[in-house]
């Protein structure tokens, strides 16, 4: 025999952006666009064909690509680096 206790979880707007940004934060290792979403407004929208949870953010931020680290520099940050090294 066997028996199971469904539970159901209810996150406010709030609660659900929180837990967005801390993941996006720490799994993703995104701190930049996590502060980003903190002071910006976005909506989500859950898209069924894909199952995904799609986050469409305002304002524009500044893409970071991955170094060799895994944490990413800013196009401007790895310009800054190059031209220190040429020096």
């Amino acid at each position: 025999m066997r028996t199971t206790s469904r539970k159901t979880i209810y996150l406010t707007q709030e609660e659900l952006k929180k837990a967005v940004e801390e993941y996006i934060y720490r799994c993703k290792n995104r701190r930049d666009l996590a502060r980003y979403m903190m002071f910006n407004e976005y909506t989500m929208e859950l898209v069924p064909e894909t199952g995904e949870l799609g986050i469409e953010v305002d304002g524009e931020i500044e893409d970071v690509v991955p170094d060799e680290a895994g944490l990413g520099k800013s196009e401007q940050e790895k310009e800054d680096e190059h031209e220190n090294v040429q020096k």
